[in-house]
C-alpha cells in the first residue's frame, strides 16, 4: 500500500492519506485518520475477496469523517455482496461528513446492492456531502429505484448532492416511475450544491423534468447546480417554463454548470435558460460543455449569442473538444456573445480536436477580447 500524506491541509492535517494501491492490512496502523482516499490505479484488479478484507480494516478507522472510495474500473470484479461488505464497515463509522462512492463500470453490482448499501448511509447522522457514481453498473429495477431515492431523499442534512445516474431498464423511459422518484427530493432543502447526471437516460420525458424542476424549486440555498444531457431535458413548453420558474427562484445561485450531449433538443429552450438569469445579481459562474456535442450549430449559435443577457458573469468556461459543429463561424457568435461580458475576469475556452477552427476564428475571440478590461 502506499500512504502519502495528502495535499490538502485543514481541516484534515497530517490525518489524511491518500491510498494508491491496496496492501490494505497497514491500515491498522493509522486508527486515527479523519480523511481517507482511496484511488486504484487502473491496472489493478480488485476482487470480492480483496475488497471484503479491505472493508475489515475500514472498521478500525472511528475517527474517519471523509472517505472517498475509487473503484471506477472495468478491472475491478465487485458485486453486490462487495457492497453490503461496505455497508458492515460503513455502519461502524458514525463521523462520516463527506462520503464518495465511485462504482462505475462494475457490471456485477445492481441495484438491488446499491440500494441496500444507501440504507447504510442514510443511518448516518453527520452526513453533509454525498457523491455517487454507479454509472454503467447493473441495471436498477423500479423497486431498487424508489428504495434508492427514499434513501437519498431522508439525508435531511445533506448539504452537496452529486448523482451520476443509474442504468435504467427501457420501461422507465415511457412511464412515470423516474418522475414519482424526482419528486421526492424536493425534501433536501439545505442543498447548496446539487449535480445530476443524465447521460445513460435517453429518453427522458416531459414529467420528468417537472418533478425535477418542483424539487429544485425547493432546495432555495443553492449556489451550484450541474445538469448533463441538457438537450434531453428541454421536452416540453410546459416542462421547460417549470424549470425557468424553478431556475428564478434560486436567488442564491452562483454557478451553473451545463453538459449539452444528446441529439433531442428544444430550438429555444437554451435561450430560455438563459433568460430566467438575465441580469442575475449572483450567478457569476458559468461552465457549457459541448464536448462530443450533436446537436446542431444552429441551436449552439442561438445559445452563445444569449450569453449577453449574463451581464454579471464574472467566470466562463466553454469547452468544444471532439464538437463536430464548432467552427470559425460559431467562434464568431462566441465573441459576440461574450463581447459585452465586462465583468468577465476569467475566461477558459478548450477547441481541442476541433480542426475546422483556424486562424480567423482566433481573430473573432481576439476582437471580442479588447473589450473584457477586467480579465
Amino acid at each position: 500500500m502506499n500512504l502519502s500524506p495528502s495535499s490538502k491541509t485543514s481541516p484534515y492535517q497530517r490525518r489524511t492519506f491518500v491510498l494508491k494501491d491496496c496492501s490494505n492490512s497497514q491500515l491498522i496502523k493509522y486508527k486515527k485518520l479523519t480523511g481517507l482516499y482511496f484511488n486504484l490505479t487502473i491496472h489493478f484488479s480488485m476482487d470480492p475477496r480483496g475488497f471484503t478484507e479491505l472493508c475489515k480494516r475500514l472498521k478500525t478507522l472511528k475517527y474517519l469523517n471523509t472517505l472517498y472510495l475509487n473503484f471506477s474500473s472495468a478491472y475491478h470484479e465487485l458485486d453486490n455482496r462487495s457492497l453490503r461488505e461496505l455497508s458492515f464497515a460503513l455502519r461502524k463509522l458514525h463521523s462520516i461528513t463527506v462520503l464518495t462512492l465511485n462504482f462505475k463500470n462494475n457490471r456485477n453490482i445492481t441495484g438491488e446492492g446499491i440500494a441496500e448499501l444507501l440504507k447504510t448511509v442514510k443511518k448516518n447522522r453527520f452526513l453533509s456531502e454525498l457523491y455517487i457514481d454507479f454509472s454503467e453498473c447493473g441495471e436498477v429495477s423500479e423497486q431498487h429505484l424508489e428504495s434508492i431515492y427514499i434513501s437519498i431523499s431522508s439525508m435531511k442534512l445533506l448539504t452537496s448532492l452529486h448523482i451520476n445516474y443509474f442504468r435504467l431498464p427501457p420501461h422507465f423511459r415511457s412511464g412515470g416511475q423516474l418522475a414519482n422518484n424526482l419528486i421526492k427530493l424536493r425534501r433536501l432543502t439545505l442543498l447548496k450544491d446539487f449535480s445530476i447526471d443524465f447521460k445513460l437516460c435517453n429518453g427522458l420525458k416531459s414529467n420528468d423534468l417537472i418533478a425535477l424542476s418542483k424539487s429544485i424549486r425547493r432546495m432555495a440555498r443553492l449556489t451550484k447546480l450541474f445538469f448533463s444531457s441538457v438537450s434531453s431535458l428541454c421536452c416540453t413548453q410546459i416542462s421547460l417554463e417549470s424549470l425557468i420558474n424553478s431556475l428564478q427562484s434560486l436567488s442564491k445561485l452562483q454557478k451553473l454548470h451545463l453538459e449539452f450531449l444528446k441529439y433531442e433538443y428544444n430550438p429555444t429552450c437554451f435561450e430560455m435558460i438563459f433568460k430566467a438569469f438575465e441580469n442575475s445579481p449572483t450567478l457569476s459562474d458559468l461552465i457549457l460543455d459541448f464536448s462530443h456535442s450533436y446537436i446542431t450549430s444552429f441551436v449552439i449559435k442561438n445559445l452563445l449569442l444569449s450569453l449577453r443577457t449574463l451581464t454579471n458573469l464574472s467566470k466562463l468556461d466553454v469547452k468544444f473538444p471532439h464538437c463536430k459543429y464548432a467552427d470559425n463561424a460559431i467562434i464568431q457568435y462566441l465573441g459576440q456573445g461574450i463581447s459585452s461580458l465586462t465583468d468577465l475576469s476569467s475566461l477558459k475556452l478548450n477547441f481541442d480536436q476541433c480542426s475546422a477552427i483556424n486562424k480567423e476564428g482566433l481573430i473573432h475571440i481576439a476582437n471580442a477580447l479588447k473589450n473584457l478590461t477586467s480579465l
